[in-house]
């Protein structure tokens, strides 16, 4: 690693049906610190137990704690960080405090501001749930709640 502080991120992209590997390591926040790349042929199979045991189990645990994420996508591009409320998030609506996940496009949903406005649309995100991921519970009585709340480590409240 460079001798400056920055965040590194190592990738390993394979792409069996093509016979292509790559792996690149990329020095976040560093602009003047060029990628590492390396690549190759014929990639090795991944088992689906050997991931799981990767994500889960004692590998996990042994994981630094300088890991912001650890985790398998479809496709090239890494998740990204997104705000978000967990499905038994309760949520005060028109016709009182509904589960986030009872919610519907449509609903009328309580703003900061005190008003009534309709929720446009429902997106189901399925993120990582560690790392720099990892969700947020919120402790009841706190923010009023009467029962815990899941949230993502980013997400806005009022």
């Amino acid at each position: 690693m460079p001798q400056q502080s920055c965040t590194g991120r190592l990738s390993l992209r394979f792409d069996a049906p093509a016979r292509h590997w790559e792996m690149r390591l990329e020095f976040l926040g560093c602009p003047d610190l060029a990628p590492l790349r390396s690549t190759g042929q014929n990639p090795l199979p991944i088992l689906l137990e050997d991931l799981d045991q990767l994500s889960y189990g004692p590998a996990r645990a042994r994981r630094h704690g300088a890991v912001l994420w650890f985790g398998l996508t479809k496709g090239a591009d890494l998740p990204a960080r997104a705000p978000w409320v967990g499905q038994r998030t309760p949520v005060e609506t028109a016709r009182g405090t509904v589960l986030a996940g009872h919610l519907q496009p449509g609903d009328l949903v309580a703003t900061a501001d005190g008003g009534l406005l309709p929720l446009r649309r429902i997106t189901r995100l399925d993120l990582p749930a560690c790392g720099s991921f990892a969700p947020i519970i919120l402790r009841a009585p706190f923010f009023g709640a009467s029962q815990d709340m899941l949230v993502a480590a980013d997400q806005r409240l009022a």
